[in-house]
C-alpha cells in the first residue's frame, strides 16, 4: 500500500537505524493475496532495494529528481529518472546458495559465499558502533570488514569459527577482496561465464544493472 502521513513522519523522525526503520515500514505496508507474512529483513540486500524503489514509486510517482555536485568542475547537475525504467535483472530459478568463487588470483583460496540479508547488515552496523566504542583509536570503518565475513561461508571447504574469519578477512589481500566483491556480483548472473576477457571490474565508472539494484564500475586489466 502508499505511505501514509504515519510512515512518512516515522520515516524522517525515527531514532533507529534507516535500515530498522524502512524494515518496520515496509513491512505494514507489504501485503500479499495468500495472506503471507513478508519480513523484509530477511530479504537479500538487492531485493530489498528493489522493494524500497516499487514503494517510492507507488507512494510519490516514478520521477525521481537527483541533483549531483561535481567535486571537480563544482557545477551543480540536475537530472530526472525515472523509476519505472530501471532495468531489473533477476538470479537465475535455480541459483543456490553458498556458491563457490576461487581460487582467489593472489592466495589460490576457494570461497563459499552468500548473499547478506538486511538482518545481518543491521547486525554488522550495531557491531561497527560498538567496536569503534570499544577503541577509539580504530582506523576506518569496522563495518566493512563485517559485511566480508558475515559473506563467507567456508573457505577451501573448511567453515571458519567467527574469530577465524576475522583474521582472515584482516590479511586477506587487498587484490583477493576486490576478485571476490566482482565475483560474488558476475559469477551469480551468469555474465563472465561465456566471457574470454581478463577484466576485473571495480570502482565507480560504467553503469550495471545487478539483481534489482545498479552498481557503477571502471575496469582494471588483469
Amino acid at each position: 500500500k502508499r505511505f501514509t502521513t504515519k510512515e512518512e513522519r516515522i520515516r524522517l523522525s525515527s531514532t533507529t537505524s534507516f535500515l530498522e526503520t524502512m524494515v518496520s515500514i515496509l513491512n505494514n505496508c507489504i501485503s500479499t493475496t495468500n495472506g503471507t507474512v513478508i519480513d523484509t529483513k530477511l530479504l537479500t540486500e538487492f531485493d530489498f532495494i528493489y522493494v524500497m524503489y516499487m514503494s517510492r514509486i507507488v507512494s510519490y510517482g516514478p520521477m525521481y529528481a537527483i541533483t549531483v555536485n561535481c567535486p571537480h568542475c563544482h557545477n551543480t547537475y540536475r537530472h530526472k529518472a525515472n523509476l519505472d525504467d530501471l532495468n531489473v535483472v533477476y538470479l537465475d530459478d535455480d541459483f543456490k546458495e553458498p556458491f563457490k568463487i576461487g581460487p582467489l588470483p593472489k592466495s589460490g583460496d576457494i570461497l563459499e559465499i552468500r548473499y547478506l540479508r538486511i538482518y545481518d547488515i543491521i547486525d554488522i552496523e550495531k557491531e561497527g558502533k560498538e567496536i569503534l566504542l570499544q577503541d577509539p583509536n580504530y582506523q576506518g570503518d569496522p563495518t566493512y570488514n563485517g559485511k566480508i565475513e558475515r559473506r563467507i561461508v567456508s573457505v577451501n571447504g573448511k567453515q571458519l569459527s567467527n574469530y577465524e574469519k576475522k583474521i582472515y578477512v584482516e590479511n586477506l589481500s587487498a587484490y583477493d577482496n576486490q576478485y571476490i566483491n566482482y565475483k560474488r556480483i558476475y559469477l551469480s548472473l551468469n555474465s563472465i561465464e561465456n566471457s574470454n576477457d581478463s577484466i576485473l571490474y571495480i570502482g565507480t565508472v560504467k553503469e550495471n544493472a545487478i539483481g534489482h539494484q545498479r552498481c557503477f564500475t571502471f575496469s582494471l586489466t588483469l
